[in-house]
């Protein structure tokens, strides 16, 4: 950590980018349903609960990943926000300096 914030700006991008591989590996479909359960009520049944769980996991990967990018956009304002004040003080030492 650099600077006079406290935030990790590496620590935050290194999280995003965590979740956003995570998010990678969860498969978005290919959750099968069972066809072969005795009773066209119950695989029916189950055939809604996995398109329904299915939708949901979409949305919520897709949340995920808007968190995600939303946090290496942070890091991105927290590193130029820091670069800029550490000009400013930079100038206004040199001023300083040449007085």
């Amino acid at each position: 950590m650099t600077g006079p914030f406290v935030f990790d700006v590496t620590a935050i991008r290194e999280s995003a980018q965590r979740i956003e591989y995570a998010l990678d590996e969860v498969p978005d479909s290919g959750y099968t349903t069972c066809t072969d359960s005795g009773s066209s009520l119950v695989s029916e049944t189950l055939k809604l609960f996995i398109d329904e769980f299915t939708k949901k996991l979409k949305s919520e990967k897709r949340n995920a990943k808007r968190i995600a990018e939303a946090m290496e956009g942070c890091a991105d304002d927290f590193d130029k926000t820091e670069s800029e004040q550490v000009h400013q003080v930079l100038r206004f030492l040199a001023i300083l300096v040449s007085r």
